[in-house]
């Protein structure tokens, strides 16, 4: 059982690192900035994407 479930976790932690760095990426691809400070209104131009990272 605990075998069983370290495997999900380990493969769901896959997938959502997965989708992570797709969001990051294509978020940076939209807005062509990497810091956070420089991004000082993500939520107008990209409401989809922001409420993911929420």
């Amino acid at each position: 059982m605990g075998l069983n479930r370290a495997l999900l976790q380990i493969i769901s932690h896959g997938f959502f690192g997965a989708a992570l760095f797709f969001l990051s990426g294509t978020t940076y691809d939209r807005i062509c900035r990497v810091y956070l400070d420089e991004i000082s209104a993500i939520a107008t131009p990209l409401p989809r994407v922001f409420m993911m990272f929420i």
